[in-house]
């Protein structure tokens, strides 16, 4: 009797379970014993540096999406780590400081995560600080200058998936190869042989015009 690969599972349960809960363990155990992800957000608003402030917010949208995009420029984030006092891994700037712009109105949100909040918050706070100081430069050629909007508040709710999140993904990964490894266990030729074997047996039948022939024979 042909089995099949569900039955062969259900047979092999037991490695399923086992896989689940290595799987599931390993991702909680892993997030517990890492670092956590703490995420806070500062915003800026762009103004115009002419008396009378002159210029619309029109004119100011496109100025705070080009500062948007320097938030997490070498110069910046250098000036930033010296005012906060937080210390940066060059390389992973990209991950760990990042911004937007609104497209309706001249304001710029600043995002910072560290492992700590208050340093999360203090290094929004100082990217902000660093564009400012950028803009205070170039308000006399542009028009426009970035002013603090409203300061970073040390974030209270971890910003990475959490523990569940990681046993959930890791049981899915332990499942995935205890169901590969229960074909790998001894026999699982055998039992997967009928699986690819030919429905012809007699050649014949796999050759039934050759067969019917007098004239030719069939070796």
């Amino acid at each position: 009797m042909r089995e099949s690969v569900f039955d062969i599972l259900i047979r092999r349960w037991p490695v399923l379970l086992a896989g689940l809960i290595l799987g599931a363990t390993t991702g909680v155990v892993l997030d517990l014993t890492g670092s956590p992800s703490y995420t806070a957000s500062a915003t800026a608003i762009v103004a115009s540096s002419r008396p009378g402030g002159g210029d619309g917010t029109d004119s100011a949208v496109p100025i705070a999406e080009a500062y948007s995009r320097l938030a997490d420029d070498p110069p910046v984030v250098s000036d930033a780590v010296a005012i906060s006092g937080v210390k940066v891994d060059p390389g992973k700037v990209k991950k760990i400081v990042r911004a937007s712009a609104s497209p309706d109105v001249p304001i710029v949100e600043i995002f910072a995560t560290r492992a700590d909040p208050i340093d999360a918050a203090r290094l929004a706070d100082g990217v902000v600080q660093a564009l400012t100081s950028q803009s205070n430069k170039a308000s006399g050629t542009l028009g426009f200058v970035l002013r603090p909007f409203a300061p970073a508040s040390p974030p209270t709710a971890r910003s990475d998936p959490g523990a569940l999140f990681q046993g959930l993904v890791g049981g899915a990964v332990g499942l995935l190869l205890g169901g590969l490894l229960a074909f790998l266990l001894p026999g699982w030729p055998r039992r997967l042989r009928p699986l690819y074997r030919s429905q012809f047996t007699d050649p014949r039948e796999a050759f039934p015009l050759e067969a019917d022939d007098p004239g030719r024979r069939v070796n």
